[in-house]
């Protein structure tokens, strides 16, 4: 089983817009089912009773199928475990656990030090209120939140230096940049990741981190 960091998903989905919706044979939903299930903990999803009526929806991008199976049908109907297959549920690219439109909503930024506890941002407001991060203040960091558990954030570190780690969802899928980043980089991740423009994710060397 692979699961796909935000990289190898775009890639996979690049070109092809919203995609075209298609209606799946009833063998495929249980096959994705099936594959699902195995999944399910390797994300960091509580477990319960899967079955055909959890996959929400079946879209066709380019090459590749993608069936969302809800994550959370309640709190986040928006939010899904997406497994990347053929058209009959088999030949399956990878997974991943990602919130979409709606439940990625508009960003926030949070950072206690620069006297943010939440609020609305923007490419215009973070491009005035980054400068002033640094390691000498008590709550050195700042998080870009998108929805509850997918966010992008940085530590101000000594000499110049800013740990960046994104999530989406859970802590399973939790990715870090090795070694920090200078400040120009931080600042064009966190701008980009607001604007959602998708620059930041090919910005830096995104690697897994096991929390």
């Amino acid at each position: 089983m692979r699961l796909l960091d935000i990289a190898a998903y775009r890639d996979l989905c690049a070109g092809t817009g919203a995609g075209e919706p298609v209606t799946a044979e009833a063998a495929a939903i249980a096959r994705v089912v099936a594959y699902a299930r195995r999944a399910w903990r390797g994300v960091g999803l509580e477990a319960r009773t899967l079955g055909p009526g959890d996959v929400a929806r079946v879209v066709r991008r380019g090459e590749a199928t993608l069936f969302h199976v809800r994550a959370y049908p309640r709190r986040s109907p928006d939010t899904a475990l997406v497994v990347v297959a053929g058209d009959d549920g088999t030949a399956v690219a990878g997974h991943i656990l990602i919130a979409l439109a709606p439940d990625a909503g508009a960003p926030h930024l949070i950072a206690p030090g620069l006297d943010v506890a939440r609020a609305p941002t923007s490419a215009a407001a973070l491009l005035r209120d980054l400068p002033r991060l640094n390691a000498d203040l008590h709550d050195a960091f700042a998080v870009v939140e998108l929805s509850d558990g997918t966010y992008l954030q940085t530590l101000a570190e000594p000499h110049g230096r800013f740990l960046l780690e994104h999530q989406l969802v859970t802590t399973s899928c939790h990715y870090e940049v090795a070694g920090g980043v200078d400040r120009t980089t931080m600042t064009a991740a966190m701008v980009s990741y607001a604007a959602g423009d998708g620059a930041w994710i090919d910005m830096v060397p995104w690697r897994r981190q096991r929390l």
